[in-house]
């Protein structure tokens, strides 16, 4: 038999729309109360019945009987009183928030605890985790770009000027020397602005965060402090998966050799003049050159082994990690060779 589909009209809805399908309809279970009850019945029939051939010596039959008698009393009983309660939940009465939160104390009281027992068992943290701030004091150019940027001014710079004069003669250069960098972490408020605007990587994030104190004065923490936190920096994390490679990793691929060196190739330097051998006498106004001992100057020394060995043993006794320990070693025995070369 065929059917004109042309003149099949699709009933809309309210709002001019077609229906839903009907959607199949579940088999529904019996009422709670009812559920509970048959339970309750068979657990008290089977109870009954127990008691009376064990305490009054009936026969099977008066056993079953009794047993008949408890569970339908245990069944009503069981419903009547989980229909009551229901009842008494869906209105929203006093009480049953009260209920419902010592519901979940108990359950959360009953399940295996996963409790961390720190300091015993360490977390492990991330490598970018927000710890504590490390200076480098290598990189830092003193451009105070990361005071200036701090929110809560608890970044203190304190630097000086010294002119060297060059030894091939010519203009006089000045360079700006670090003589103090401090960070106040009782001030801080961990937002990172100054390891970001950092055009030299000076600052950067450790994962370290156990240093509280009793002193709140003791929370500013000087660059000397501040570097020892540089040997508890982890190493970056790879690259996700789907991550866009750096510049730099895309200019050095294999096969573009010759198109970087075209690029990064810089124009040939035009002939410089040669310049005037240096006279004898001083120019006046001239500022001499910062002797060994000037301010601010920084000797590279060779780290001391018999302190190195010394402040790891002594580090490591006290259960520091092996990375933290070599940090304060090797900065102990620079510092002891420092002044062994200034003569102190």
């Amino acid at each position: 038999m065929a059917v004109d589909t042309r003149e099949i009209v699709v009933a809309e809805g309210p709002g001019g729309e077609a229906p839903e399908p009907p959607r199949p309809t579940r088999r529904k279970l019996p009422p709670v109360p009812i559920l509970v009850g048959v339970a309750a019945g068979f657990l008290g029939g089977g109870v009954g019945s127990l008691l009376a051939w064990i305490f009054f010596d009936a026969s099977f039959w008066e056993g079953v009987l009794w047993g008949a008698v408890a569970a339908t009393g245990t069944a009503v009983g069981a419903a009547t009183a989980t229909a009551v309660l229901l009842w008494y939940v869906r209105r929203g009465a006093p009480g049953v928030g009260l209920v419902k939160g010592l519901t979940v104390t108990l359950k959360h009281l009953l399940s295996p605890s996963i409790t961390q027992e720190y300091p015993e068992e360490r977390p492990l943290l991330p490598p970018r985790s927000r710890g504590v701030i490390a200076l480098k004091e290598a990189n830092c150019t003193v451009c105070w770009k990361c005071s200036r940027e701090c929110p809560d001014w608890c970044i203190y710079i304190e630097a000086h000027k010294e002119t060297h004069e060059p030894a091939s003669g010519g203009r006089a250069r000045s360079a700006k020397v670090l003589d103090r960098f401090a960070i106040d972490y009782a001030l801080c408020m961990y937002c990172g602005i100054c390891v970001e605007v950092c055009p030299f990587d000076a600052l950067f994030w450790t994962p370290e965060f156990e240093y509280a104190e009793y002193d709140i004065r003791e929370m500013i923490h000087e660059r000397e402090r501040l570097e020892e936190w540089t040997f508890t920096a982890l190493p970056p994390p790879e690259l996700e998966l789907g991550a866009e490679p750096p510049e730099e990793a895309v200019v050095a691929a294999p096969g573009s050799e010759g198109q970087a060196a075209q690029v990064q190739a810089p124009p040939a330097p035009a002939a410089a003049p040669k310049p005037a051998p240096p006279s004898a006498e001083p120019r006046e106004g001239a500022v001499a050159p910062a002797g060994p001992g000037a301010r601010g100057e920084r000797v590279e020394v060779e780290p001391d082994p018999e302190v190195f060995d010394r402040v790891l043993a002594e580090q490591l006794a006290q259960g520091k990690d092996r990375r933290v320990a070599d940090g304060q070693a090797l900065r102990a025995a620079k510092l002891a060779a420092r002044k062994k070369a200034q003569g102190g």
